[in-house]
């Protein structure tokens, strides 16, 4: 199976400029497709702050048809995209031992509930934000356990094992006994409000819009139609190079 990657668009509906990544304000790399290749592509509106904490802000596309297309403008589009998929709520997921805080989420916040059969315990942690650490989540996870009526002594390790993953074992003591915790996760976590979709360079306009040329520079455009009116969101160079043809 082919490894596909995804090039990420975090478009400023103010300047029309594209950014690299979330809260990264350097221009995006001028995007560069392939002949016959299937290009994969993400794209988000954001729009800067005056919040020195939160530099960025995430702006959702408005309900309407979303258009990407690659070729000259006032000319028919080399390559174009119409079918685009709202990019789900990045999540905190729990798979033991190791809770995970993805590094897309921009706000909102997690708890983790701790466990235990028999004798029963349900224990929920207060709120915890993505940029909780280590001793923050510890902190939570013992003050729901010791909370609990005939539970005590609870002790939670936790252990960063990079960017946004915790490594988490919890033990608690009930009428003499040790336990070992079972955890899970709930998230409500927020990220920026984008679309996936693909632009297929297979048709034979970019044949055309190639030429004799190994490598042409075109136009990169992002569009949305909504009621019949039309907002160009983003238009940028780009660039379109031929394959290597195998031999035969």
């Amino acid at each position: 199976m082919a490894i596909l990657t995804t090039q990420k668009l975090f478009i400023d509906l103010d300047s029309g400029n594209a950014y690299r990544g979330w809260n990264d304000f350097s221009a995006a790399p001028t995007p560069t497709f392939y002949e016959d290749d299937t290009a994969k592509l993400e794209i988000y509106l954001v729009r800067r702050t005056t919040s020195a904490a939160f530099p960025m802000e995430s702006l959702t596309f408005p309900t309407s048809t979303i258009s990407v297309a690659v070729g000259t403008p006032g000319a028919a589009a080399a390559a174009e995209g119409t079918s685009w998929t709202a990019i789900s709520t990045p999540a905190a997921t729990w798979s033991s031992p190791t809770l995970t805080i993805p590094a897309e989420a921009n706000g909102g916040s997690f708890t983790l509930t701790a466990s235990n059969t028999s004798p029963s315990l349900t224990a929920v942690t207060g709120a915890l934000t993505r940029t909780a650490t280590a001793a923050q989540i510890e902190e939570a996870i013992e003050a729901a356990v010791n909370a609990q009526s005939g539970w005590s002594l609870a002790s939670a390790t936790v252990t960063q094992t990079g960017a946004g993953k915790f490594n988490i074992s919890v033990k608690a003591t009930n009428s003499t006994t040790v336990y070992t915790l079972t955890l899970a996760v709930t998230s409500s976590l927020t990220g920026p409000a984008g679309y996936s979709g693909e632009l297929a360079f297979t048709a034979a306009a970019v044949d055309t819009l190639l030429g004799n040329n190994a490598t042409v520079s075109s136009t990169f455009e992002v569009q949305c139609t909504d009621s019949t009116k039309v907002q160009t969101y983003l238009q940028i160079p780009c660039v379109v190079r031929k394959v290597v043809d195998a031999a035969v």
